[in-house]
């Protein structure tokens, strides 16, 4: 439901109030939906008998409460909640819709927690005289709560506290928030005693204790809503009143969503698979001291061998592949998707580079190379997960290039590949930490019109970026997966947040429909529009890169031949669908394109988000949320880098492969790699010193170094699909006869380049970049590297 476009002012706070209850709607939904998730694979993995319980039921029967308190606080601002100027009738209509709120709150609160209860008394062997005076105290304080609001004052009208007869409401709120607070804190104190006491190594159960302590700094949002409800100095305007209303009404749902949000996080020690480095060490040693056995105890995972016994098959498949099992497999399913969605960040990426097909293209050619080329990558993935499926190693493509490729060319070709890959990944690793510092730039220069950006200023940011990439790379690596299934949360919040804020703020009035997918642009005056169309699609194309991250992690992943393929395709899917639709939104509310493409910022999508909000803070909020997924992005395209680069001189095809192959004893974290990864970024945002065009040709190189290493094994998946009796190479001599697929073509397809005359400042250096990244390469394979890399080492 869209209102008339509004923007917020100290007298109007109703575009507020519509935005925060939508965002914290889809919250509420999406925390029951990762609990109802983590239950489904409890069901899978120890063969529970029924996958709806009484917590299940619980739960849902809480998110439904929640839902309709979402609804009446939304519809209620298109009535005048939020606004200082509001008639009698509005003020009677908003007071009744606090009423019912504040019933549902209680409803929904007391679900909740009863419902979270119930998960830690089934999942740990505290006996029923514990949990079950909790429950009563819960459920009493529900109970009472609901009654005494319903009639807090006197009929016939219950909901009438301004001029009617009732019960002092400020004690009535400080009873209720303070059992609150205190029911909030005995289910924290239940959670963490029982990880106190879970047999593990001291270092890990502060890990586990430091995650699921978090629920305590939820707890601060309760006594905020005291004070804002309990104020006894009633204001001499009813407006001023109707505003407090509003904050209640607003404070009571977020306590709703807190609720839901523990509940959720409650579940996980029992049931989430993501959380793989601590669950493994309890389903191994799950012994609680000081607790007692319990008839209602129930272990971790019913066969503890089973998680062994996967770690064994993913060892023995990477030992048929020549290599030994170093690094910890760390990854599940579900976080390294987190960390493949964290590096491609599309939906954020689309934003970030607006401004090429903005120029070039326009609007229907943003739409439409969208489209393109998220089913181009689509169809050259499904290729490569083929490859990856059957050979899962960090070497990733230049590995299946040396398996493909004739026996003749197969070591030059998986060098040159590998190169191109490495090449590829260090220049995606500085244009993430070049993208995230000018876009804080470009935020203080739009919060702060008067500053002078400065060069420098930029290189320092980029090299504050990369610190915090090393930092949580190497320091706190063993978060990193817990990290990356984070920020997938955040990812899809996210995107939910901003889509949900440009829909309700947006200019109505601006009816734009038709523009939005048949205004075409050529602002760089190409000789054609199709051809400026296709200079736009960088943009979109730099959006989708580094889809391959999660092949260079699966020495990390357990059952990376099944695991890896699923999160490269499933990421792409949902960056695809999320990008779509931020693209959608953004162009529908956007009101002036010129504007937004000559904005100082250098990033167009922040002044959309202006147009569309008219606000600068909230301009500021949204754009700093994007800030911080692309630096996620960046920690993630580190490790991706870092990983390629120790497999490269695990072959011994880097110079001091010796130094850069070594795995830190401790961690088993390639932290040379690692490191060195990081100090050729910051090398190369020294360039930004000179001259920001030889810096974006060089960083140019992540997209034609990537798309040359997959080029180069897709086109020989292809040829030796060719020949039906191909046996593919294994370099531990065991080779497979494997039946391709029903294609089988004759003959080479090739491609025309068209050529234009082109000047210095025309020229596209990527492919100069490239070819001499490929030249310096093999100079130096044919001088030095020829004696050392024979193709993918045998290590067994």
């Amino acid at each position: 439901m869209l209102f008339t476009r509004e923007h917020e002012t100290p007298f109007n706070k109703s575009p507020v109030v519509r935005a925060v209850s939508m965002i914290l709607m889809v919250v509420t939904v999406f925390s029951v939906f990762i609990r109802l998730l983590t239950r489904l694979a409890a069901v899978k993995r120890l063969k529970y008998s029924t996958f709806f319980t009484s917590d299940e039921i619980m739960i849902l029967t809480s998110m439904i409460f929640s839902i309709a308190q979402s609804t009446i606080v939304y519809t209620q601002s298109s009535n005048g909640l939020g606004k200082l100027d509001v008639s009698s009738s509005q003020v009677s209509s908003i007071l009744k819709a606090q009423l019912g709120s504040d019933v549902l709150f209680f409803i929904t609160l007391g679900l909740s927690k009863l419902s979270a209860t119930s998960t830690i008394w089934t999942m740990s062997p505290l006996s029923n005289k514990t949990i079950l005076p909790i429950q009563i105290l819960i459920g009493g304080w529900a109970i009472s709560a609901v009654l005494v609001r319903s009639f807090a004052c006197s009929l016939p009208n219950p909901w009438d506290y301004l001029n009617g007869r009732c019960i002092n409401m400020v004690a009535f709120w400080i009873y209720a928030d303070a059992v609150n607070i205190g029911t909030d804190l005995l289910i924290t104190a239940l959670t963490l005693g029982i990880l106190v006491h879970l047999q593990m190594p001291v270092g890990r159960k502060a890990m586990v204790i430091g995650v699921f302590g978090c629920r305590i700094v939820y707890a601060r949002l309760t006594p905020i809503c005291a004070m804002l409800t309990t104020q006894n100095n009633p204001p001499d305007d009813i407006s001023h009143i109707l505003l407090q209303a509003r904050v209640k009404l607003n404070n009571t749902h977020i306590r709703n969503v807190d609720a839901n949000n523990h509940q959720s996080s409650s579940s996980m020690p029992r049931h989430h698979d993501n959380l793989h480095p601590f669950l493994v060490a309890i389903s191994q040693e799950y012994e609680l001291d000081g607790l007692g056995s319990g008839k209602h105890a129930r272990p971790t995972v019913e066969d503890v061998s089973q998680l062994s016994d996967q770690d064994h098959m993913d060892s023995a498949q990477l030992n048929m592949l020549g290599k030994k099992s170093v690094l910890k497999r760390n990854f599940g399913g579900w976080t390294i998707l987190g960390f493949s969605c964290a590096v491609l960040v599309t939906w954020e990426g689309t934003l970030m580079n607006f401004a090429p097909g903005l120029t070039n293209g326009g609007s229907a050619g943003i739409i439409y190379g969208f489209i393109f080329v998220w089913i181009g990558v689509l169809s050259s993935f499904a290729t490569l997960c083929e490859l990856v499926s059957i050979a899962p190693m960090a070497a990733g493509q230049y590995h299946w290039v040396a398996m493909l490729a004739p026996p003749r060319y197969s070591k030059y070709l998986s060098y040159i590949t590998g190169w191109m890959n490495f090449a590829g990944w260090q220049g995606t690793s500085a244009a993430a930490g070049f993208l995230t510092a000018t876009m804080i730039q470009g935020l203080v220069i739009f919060t702060r019109p008067d500053y002078d950006a400065q060069t420098w200023h930029g290189t320092l940011l980029i090299w504050a970026c990369i610190l915090v990439a090393i930092i949580i790379n190497t320091v706190v690596s063993a978060l990193l997966p817990i990290l990356e299934g984070m920020i997938l949360i955040l990812h899809l919040i996210g995107f939910f947040a901003i889509l949900i804020t440009l829909l309700v703020f947006r200019d109505n009035d601006n009816d734009n429909g038709t523009e939005v997918f048949t205004e075409w642009r050529n602002g760089g005056e190409w000789p054609t529009q199709g051809l400026s169309w296709f200079v736009g699609l960088l943009g979109c194309v730099f959006s989708f890169t580094g889809v391959d991250c999660s092949f260079h992690m699966c020495e990390e992943v357990r059952n990376p031949s099944l695991v890896v393929p699923r999160s490269i395709m499933g990421s792409i899917t949902i960056n695809g669908l999320l990008g779509f639709g931020m693209i959608i939104a953004m162009l529908y509310s956007a009101t002036d394109i010129d504007a937004a493409v000559d904005s100082p910022t250098g990033y167009p999508f922040m002044e959309i988000f202006y147009q569309a909000t008219g606000s600068i803070n909230g301009t500021a909020g949204m754009a700093s949320l994007i800030v911080l997924m692309t630096l996620s992005a960046t920690v993630g395209v580190i490790a991706s880098t870092s990983r390629m680069l120790w497999a490269f001189a695990r072959d011994n095809a880097m110079p001091f492969s010796g130094t850069l192959s070594k795995v830190e004893p401790r961690t088993n974290m390639p932290v040379w790699s690692i490191s060195i990864t990081c100090l050729i970024s910051c090398l190369i945002g020294l360039i930004n010193l000179g001259s920001s065009v030889v810096y974006n040709a060089i960083i140019s190189v992540a997209i034609s170094g990537l798309y040359a290493s997959y080029f180069v094994p897709a086109i020989l998946l292809l040829y030796r699909r060719c020949d039906k009796d191909y046996k593919i190479r294994n370099i531990t001599g065991d080779g497979q006869v494997l039946e391709w697929g029903p294609w089988h073509l004759k003959g080479m397809f090739g491609i025309a380049n068209n050529v234009f005359a082109l000047d210095a400042a025309s020229m596209n250096y990527a492919p100069l970049m490239t070819g001499g990244v490929a030249i310096l390469a093999t100079i130096y394979y044919f001088l030095f590297a020829n004696k050392v890399y024979v193709g993918p080492k045998v290590e067994i």
